[in-house]
């Protein structure tokens, strides 16, 4: 569909989207980025716990050392939430926001905490009890797949999510060229 500008005849006639072609181009990002992104982390969220039981089964340890690695595991969909958030704004003023609390994180976390933390990050690395000792591992890789997958999901669906200023302007640039 197209219109002429009206008061120049010598314009070419430039395209108008319509509401169909706007839900076609939503239908389409959801169908190819959003809802793998959000299978993908479900099934791994399902998963990880069944993978987390036999392990500690496996290794006779399926007492509160079980739900202490199911927690490290939440610990890094909280902070994979975070990361997601932050990577995608939606618009310069919620930028320079991120910017600020990303900048109190940071100050937070490379000071009081990293010092709190020390002992316990210090024991993971102490004569390769990061390898020698398997729950250690295990946590670790728990904590990382989770992280992962989380900020990746966060980031695709603000990016590419129908309603959001960033996925509008991602649809508007794929229209136009």
């Amino acid at each position: 569909m197209s219109t002429n500008v009206t008061g120049n005849s010598n314009e070419e006639s430039t395209p108008v989207s319509t509401s169909n072609q706007d839900a076609g181009r939503s239908a389409v990002i959801s169908r190819h980025v959003l809802r793998p992104a959000i299978i993908a982390t479900s099934v791994t969220y399902l998963i990880m716990p069944v993978i987390i039981a036999g392990i500690h089964i496996s290794l006779k340890q399926l007492n509160t050392t079980f739900w202490i690695t199911i927690l490290i595991g939440y610990a890094g969909a909280i902070f994979g939430w975070l990361a997601g958030l932050m990577a995608s704004p939606y618009d310069l003023k919620e930028e320079k926001r991120l910017t600020r609390v990303t900048a109190w994180v940071s100050l937070l976390t490379s000071g009081y905490l990293i010092g709190k933390l020390e002992p316990s990050i210090s024991l993971l690395f102490k004569d390769g009890n990061l390898i020698t000792q398997p729950l250690y591992g295990v946590r670790l890789l728990n904590f990382l797949i989770i992280f992962v997958c989380t900020g990746i999901t966060v980031y695709q669906y603000r990016l590419y999510s129908e309603g959001s200023p960033a996925g509008e302007a991602h649809s508007d640039s794929e229209h136009h060229s």
